[in-house]
């Protein structure tokens, strides 16, 4: 027989339920070529028992509970399965089989970690902001996630959270634009506001971009053509200069004795 094959429930916490909730069903869709290739609908409900108990390792969190839930599991996925389709007048109940026992199983483990799961998203909600790597619709994005598992969350507040969490340098631009605008309307049309915001951000994004090609460019004129000073703080033309007086050095050297005689009191005088 199959066996799950992977670690459940590790680590013991609410993001753990999902991944779990999607093995024992894949689990379960495997053992049909053991019942006459059964639909997965027809399943019984031993072998979702079998599954389900082959999960958890021993001396573990998620052990303990289970030890708990166990035997009552059956009859309590019964109930629920009753309850949600009832019989017609005159005819026998839907009979239940293993996936309803999965899918119960998995509804007691999120009511298990419903508190702890609700504190996560509150969390996580509170602590969103449109940062620089994000546009304002993926920041809208993250905060749906957490939007089901926000208690007694006004609409219109969510909005206003949205337009307030967006990033500084554009939140005055999309309030001048929706301000014109009653607030309680907002929720209704969050998806147009996002739109909004994300022309503005881009708009933004294109401006800071131009105003560093424009603070970083330096003009060919500045550079072209120039010469480092010398010691002395002497630009080109002295340069120049001290080439000349080289040149009239050497031809004095060459002259006769009684000529560098002559060029000599020239100079003096």
């Amino acid at each position: 027989m199959s066996k799950l094959l992977f670690k459940p429930m590790d680590p013991w916490d609410h993001q753990s339920v999902p991944p779990l909730s999607k093995h024992l069903k894949e689990q379960l869709n495997g053992t049909r070529k053991y019942h006459g290739n059964c639909a997965y609908e027809a399943v019984p409900v031993s072998e979702a028992l079998r599954i389900i108990d082959s999960g958890p390792d021993a001396n573990t969190a998620y052990h303990f509970w289970w030890a708990k839930e166990r035997p009552t599991l059956q009859a309590r996925a019964l109930a629920h399965h009753q309850a949600a389709n009832p019989a017609q007048q005159g005819q026998q109940p839907a009979p239940m089989c293993g996936h309803h026992v999965i899918d119960f199983y998995i509804k007691l483990l999120h009511d298990h970690f419903a508190l702890d799961r609700a504190s996560f998203y509150e969390d996580r909600y509170n602590g969103l902001q449109q940062t620089e790597d994000k546009t304002p619709s993926q920041l809208l994005a993250d905060m749906r996630q957490c939007e089901p598992h926000l208690h007694a969350m006004p609409p219109d507040k969510f909005a206003m959270d949205f337009v307030h969490k967006l990033h500084h340098k554009i939140v005055p631009n999309v309030k001048n634009r929706w301000d014109i605008i009653a607030v309680t309307d907002w929720y209704g049309r969050i998806s147009d506001i996002a739109k909004d915001a994300d022309i503005a951000w881009d708009n933004y994004r294109r401006e800071q971009s131009y105003q560093r090609r424009i603070g970083g460019a330096v003009p060919a004129s500045s550079t072209r053509g120039t010469m480092p000073a010398s010691s002395t703080g002497a630009g080109p033309s002295s340069s120049s200069e001290s080439m000349e007086m080289q040149a009239l050095l050497q031809a004095i050297r060459a002259l006769g004795p009684s000529d560098r005689a002559k060029v000599s009191r020239a100079l003096q005088k």
